[in-house]
Formats: C-alpha cells, structure tokens, sequence
C-alpha cells in the first residue's frame, strides 16, 4: 500500500506496541487520521500509553477520578505536547517521519512500505530535527530530496547534516541561507554566505521578523555594496524588513533600520505611506511600542491604526488610538466583527457606531456570530 496506510492492517496489540514508543503528541494526531485507530483509542489503551511512560509508582497519584484518557492528556499537556482543542485531521503521511523513532526492526519494516515522497517528507522532518541517525537511514533507502534537507538542516544550525546533503550534491543555497536566517544561527548564515548564497532579501525580511538584529546587520553589511547600486531594489529590501520586524514586535530592529535611510544621498528612502505601514502592521500584531514610536516620528494616520488594531482584536491599541482621536468607529466595529473580538465591538457601540448590518454580515463566518448578533440586537433594543 501506499504510504503507511499498511499500519491499519495490524492487529491491535502490534499497534499498541509500536504506538508506545511515539512522543505524545503524534500519538493523539494518530487517533485524528481515521477510524481505525479511533475505535483503537478505548480507555485500556490509554492506560497502556501511560504506563509506557511511568512507572506504576508515578501512575498511582494520577488523579483517580478521571479516565486515562484524561490523565493522558494532563500528562501531554504538562509536558507542552498538547493544547487543548488542538485536534485537527491529519494525513498518516504527514505523520510518516515520527515512526523513525520506534524500534530498529518495526522502522526498517516501515520505511520499506514508504514511497519516496514519503521518505523525502520523512528526510526533511529529520534534518530538521537534526537526527542524523534518521537523516542517513533514509538516504540509505533512497531519499534524495538533499536540498530541502539541506535547507531544514541549516534552520537548526546543524553543520554536519548541511555538510553531508552537499556532498551528495545539494545547491540551493539561498534557501538555506534565507532558513537560517529564520532559525537565527549566525554561522550557518555565514557559511551560506561563503558558499555563495547573494539573495538577502527574504533571509533578513525573516530574521528581522524573528528579532535576530545581529544576522540583519550582517546581511545588511554584506549587501550594502551591491543595494547601493540599485537604489529601489535597496528601499524595497529595507522597507520589507522593516515591516517584519514591525510584525515580530522588534522595535530595536524597526529603528536599527529606519537610520539608515538616504544617508549622504545613498540608501534606501522611506516615504510616509511606509511609516504607515510600519504603524500599521504594529498595530495589528498589538506592538503598542511600535506604534508609539511611528507616532513620535509624526505619522498620525491614527484611524488605520485603530483599524488595523481592531481586526488583531488588539484592545489596548484601539483604546489608545481612540484617546488620540481616531474616531472611525463604524468601520472599526465591522473589523472586530471579522475577527469576532466582542469587547471591541461592545466598545464601539458605546461611542456611537452604528453599522450593524455589515457588522453582523462580517461576523457571519466567526465562532461569536450568535453572540455578536445578540449584543447587536440588545443594544438596538435599549436604544429604543
């Protein structure tokens, strides 16, 4: 069969066997692929995924008046494998890498079955992990997707992994450098860098979106030669770090970025649609510093902000943007409504907004629909 879709086949007890040795996790999105390992899942089951797990000693004080399912999950979530409504349905391949790390003799017999865009999947999964045992067992049975590998590996700063995909002939360097950027790991930037990776405009748009300040001067050094030579293509790469650092709250980085603009007439130049921007994408994300920031700079598009703020259901931001003045409190209201952020809503209603037909058509498709259209209708209704 195709894929793992052979693990259905097994009996119960092979089942349990293997499913003992998955981390938690994997072993609760096992039981949202189908029906067979859902009738699986029965009480005594969970008792045996414990017990795998702890001693009896350890399991005696497990709070006896829940099941063990119940306790199963306690002990998934004290472990920060599982948070609560996480559930979802996954495909067994997605799942297919985790089997790696079952017993010797039952992995080998997967891998066998696994088709080879499952063992690539499988080979990302385990250079991005950094286990090299899995990385050269898979390539053994013939994986070969090297340069995603590579590009995994390099996210988590693992040189030997990166080391061994290029010699079996990985490229695509600028991947990997743009991932290990992301990943934050300064020297695999600079090996990335030396191999000849010259594409910087995705690796710092990332590592300023994850706050790395360090790689984004160095990229930032790297490239000044060359961006000088073409200013729009420089305004473009700085302006787009500077939102991703505005979006990741990393307002050291939005500054760090801001002083460098069109010094001596070279370097990028900002406009004030991109301070905007910067305040906006700041607002969304609830990065009040941020947005305080733009606003000492003299960016007063307060109502854009309240906007923006009121679709993340950032509260504090439309608090402050309503004592500064903004006063667009219809389409406010009918932005919270779409992310179905009640509070703001309640709190637009009491400035006057009055919208309630779009406000109710925007929350049609949130979990708070009944409850948006019930404080709509209650405050119709007080009114009269």
């Amino acid at each position: 069969m195709d894929n793992i879709c052979h693990l259905v086949t097994l009996n119960d007890d092979l089942l349990i066997y293997i499913t003992r040795y998955l981390d938690y996790s994997t072993c609760l999105l096992l039981f949202c692929t189908c029906r067979r390992f859902r009738d699986l899942a029965d009480d005594d089951f969970w008792k045996h995924q414990i017990i795998a797990r702890l001693s009896m000693t350890n399991l005696a004080p497990l709070r006896p008046n829940k099941t063990y399912k119940e306790k199963y999950l306690l002990l998934a979530t004290e472990k920060g494998e599982y948070n609560p409504g996480s559930e979802r349905y996954i495909s067994l391949q997605q799942l297919s890498f985790k089997f790696l790390n079952i017993p010797p003799l039952c992995r080998n017999y997967f891998i066998s079955k696994f088709k080879l865009s499952t063992k690539n999947n499988a080979l990302c999964s385990a250079a991005k992990g950094g286990n090299m045992e899995a990385v050269q067992l898979l390539i053994s049975k013939h994986a070969n997707n090297y340069a995603r590998a590579m590009a995994n590996a390099a996210h988590g700063g693992y040189m030997e992994i990166v080391l061994l995909m290029i010699k079996f002939g990985a490229t695509g360097y600028d991947y990997a450098l743009t991932q290990a950027a992301e990943g934050g790991c300064i020297k695999m930037v600079n090996f990335m860098l030396s191999k000849g990776a010259n594409e910087f405009g995705d690796a710092m748009e990332f590592a300023a979106y994850r706050g790395h300040r360090e790689i984004v001067e160095l990229l930032l050094n790297k490239s000044r030669i060359r961006l000088l030579e073409n200013i729009p293509l420089c305004t473009e790469i700085y302006r787009d770090a500077a939102f991703a650092a505005a979006r990741g709250g990393h307002m050291d980085i939005v500054e760090f970025i801001l002083r460098k603009q069109n010094i001596n007439g070279y370097g990028p130049t900002f406009e004030m649609e991109d301070y905007e921007q910067i305040m906006t994408e700041a607002a969304y994300f609830g990065h009040i510093n941020i947005v305080e920031l733009m606003l000492s700079k003299g960016i007063n598009d307060i109502n854009s902000a309240m906007l923006q703020a009121a679709h993340g259901g950032r509260i504090n931001i439309v608090r402050s943007m309503l004592r500064l003045g903004a006063n667009e409190y219809n389409e406010t209201m009918a932005a919270a409504a779409g992310g179905g952020h009640m509070d703001i809503i309640q709190l637009m209603l009491d400035r006057g907004a009055n919208n309630y037909n779009e406000t109710c058509k925007k929350a049609i498709q949130t979990k708070n629909y009944e409850n948006i259209r019930q404080l709509i209708g209650n405050h119709i209704n007080s009114e009269v």
